[in-house]
C-alpha cells in the first residue's frame, strides 16, 4: 500500500521540485524575450502559466514529457539570444572604455568617463584620456551605495588612487538603452549588456552622493601593491575585451559584486566563494571582505558602518581631484585611508 501510494505521489513531486520552478522561470523568457510590444510578452506570460494549472493536481508520464519539452524549447529560445554590443545607448553609457599598454609601465586609458551631474536628469556630458603609470598606483578604494530601504540592496565600486592624486573608479553596470530603467527581473533574463564604466570620482560618486543623494559609504582596501597592480590590470583586461566580445548582465551571477569578487580572485591563492549570500545581497559584501582581511578597518561592521559614510558637506566640486580630497576629509571618520 505504502509503495503503491509513493508511486502516485512521486509525479507530484517531480511538479513541486523540478517542473513547477523551470514553469515558472520558462514564463519570464516568454515575458522578456518575446519579440514585439510589452504586452504581448506579459500575455505569453500569462497564457502559459495558465497552461499549468489544468496539469498540476493530475501529472501523468506524457503531460510531464510534454511540459519537460516545453520548458526545453523555451530555453533553446533563451539560448539563442546573444549580445550585440549594437545600441542605441544612454548617453552615459555610449562609450565602452579601453587601455593600451605603453612601455616602461605606462598605460593610456581611452574614453574615461567625466559627466558632471548638476542633477541626475541634465548631465553635462564629457570624456577623456589619461596616461598613468601603473608603478604609481598607490591605493584602492571599496564603495558600497544604498539605493533601497533594505541594507542587503547596494552597488559596489572600486577606485584606484595614483600618485599625484589621480583616481579610476571602476563601475560594473547594466548597460540598458535610453530611458530603460534598471529592474531586478530584466537583469535575469538577457535585457542588459555588461559593460565596465572607467571615471573619475566626480563622475561616479558625485552622482550618487549629490546628484542622487543615495548613502555611500567607503572602505580602505588592504592588498599588497602588486596584487592591486594585478588586479587594475585584468580590470582592464576584461573592458578591452568587451568591446571585442560583449557579455550580458546577469542580476545574482554577472553583476556588480560578483564581477568584483571575480576580479579579486584572480590574484588570490585562496579565492572567494562567489555564491556567498553576501555577495548575492551587496549590502553585506564588506562584511565578507573584512572577514577575509580585504577591508583595512579599526572595527567590526555592521557595528561601525555609519563611521565610513561619506558626507555631502563641504564636498568641493571644482575639479576631480579637488572633489577626491575633499570627500575624504568630509566623511564622518575622518582619515580613513589616503
Amino acid at each position: 500500500m505504502a509503495f503503491y501510494t509513493a508511486r502516485r505521489m512521486l509525479p507530484r513531486l517531480l511538479i513541486l521540485l523540478f517542473l513547477a520552478p523551470g514553469w515558472i522561470w520558462a514564463a519570464g523568457v516568454w515575458r522578456f524575450l518575446l519579440p514585439g510590444p510589452d504586452l504581448l510578452g506579459k500575455g505569453a506570460a500569462l497564457l502559459w502559466m495558465s497552461l499549468l494549472l489544468p496539469f498540476f493536481p493530475l501529472a501523468r508520464r506524457r503531460r510531464l514529457q510534454m511540459q519537460g519539452g516545453a520548458i526545453l524549447a523555451t530555453a533553446l529560445l533563451w539560448a539563442s539570444a546573444s549580445p550585440t554590443g549594437e545600441g542605441p545607448w544612454r548617453p552615459e553609457q555610449s562609450r565602452l572604455p579601453g587601455a593600451e599598454l605603453q612601455p616602461e609601465g605606462r598605460i593610456a586609458l581611452k574614453d574615461l568617463r567625466a559627466f558632471r551631474w548638476p542633477d541626475e536628469a541634465t548631465p553635462e556630458a564629457g570624456w577623456r584620456n589619461l596616461e598613468v603609470h601603473l608603478d604609481s598606483l598607490q591605493s584602492m578604494d571599496y564603495y558600497l551605495v544604498y539605493f533601497a530601504e533594505t541594507k542587503a540592496v547596494a552597488h559596489a565600486m572600486l577606485s584606484f588612487g595614483f600618485a599625484g592624486g589621480e583616481r579610476v573608479c571602476l563601475s560594473i553596470e547594466a548597460r540598458r538603452g535610453p530611458n530603460v530603467p534598471y529592474a531586478v527581473l530584466p537583469g535575469m533574463y538577457r535585457q542588459f549588456e555588461l559593460m565596465y564604466v572607467l571615471a573619475d570620482e566626480l563622475d561616479l560618486v558625485a552622482l550618487r552622493l549629490l546628484a542622487q543623494g543615495d548613502p555611500i559609504y567607503r572602505f580602505p582596501v588592504k592588498t599588497p601593491r602588486e596584487k592591486m597592480q594585478g588586479l587594475f590590470m585584468e580590470l582592464l583586461h576584461q573592458a578591452n575585451r568587451l568591446k571585442e566580445e560583449p557579455r550580458f548582465y546577469h542580476t545574482i551571477h554577472s553583476s556588480c559584486t560578483t564581477q568584483i569578487a571575480w576580479l579579486v580572485n584572480s590574484q588570490r591563492k585562496e579565492p572567494l566563494n562567489l555564491w556567498d549570500w553576501r555577495l548575492l545581497l551587496p549590502g553585506y559584501s564588506a562584511e565578507m571582505a573584512q572577514e577575509v582581511g580585504l577591508l583595512d578597518l579599526p572595527e567590526a561592521l555592521p557595528e561601525g558602518l555609519e563611521a565610513y559614510r561619506l558626507s555631502r558637506e563641504g564636498v568641493a566640486t571644482d575639479n576631480a581631484r579637488a572633489f577626491s580630497q575633499s570627500i575624504r576629509r568630509s566623511s564622518v571618520r575622518k582619515a580613513i585611508g589616503p
